[in-house]
């Protein structure tokens, strides 16, 4: 049985019966918010992505040009990571910029996620030279 952040406050409503209505709503909304999220990074592209975001912002089509997957495939992955407030987007141009979504409880479970995933290391070094190099440039 796959189990959820929903589902499992659904059980704990039986046991918190001291919640009022309002409470409850803020609980069960936090539940939906934590279950976005934790799909979002049980993903190993998207983690991949994420820690490529860390050091720098970038367009959709530097992700594209680090990472061997399909457009509509990135399109997705970063779909999903905007939906889950781990990253956001701005549109300039025809260009779409990302960038990890800072000072949230997803932006810490973030760092602590580059910090022991493997897959992260790597990335964010390079992310930080590629920061580096697009400071030096302007």
């Amino acid at each position: 049985m796959h189990l959820t952040f929903s589902h499992l406050a659904n059980q704990l409503h039986f046991l918190c019966k001291s919640l009022s209505s309002q409470e409850w709503f803020i609980f069960k909304g936090m539940a939906y918010a934590m279950d976005k999220i934790f799909e979002a990074l049980a993903s190993t592209p998207r983690r991949k992505i994420l820690a490529y975001l860390s050091e720098a912002e970038l367009s959709a089509g530097d992700i594209a040009a680090r990472f061997e997957m399909t457009k509509p495939s990135l399109s997705k992955h970063l779909k999903v990571l905007e939906s889950a407030g781990l990253v956001t987007s701005e549109k300039r141009g025809q260009f779409v910029f990302y960038r990890l979504q800072s000072a949230n409880l997803s932006s810490t479970l973030v760092t602590f996620m580059q910090a022991v995933c493997p897959v992260s290391q790597g990335l964010k070094k390079e992310s930080k030279a590629l920061a580096q190099r697009k400071q030096s440039s302007q």
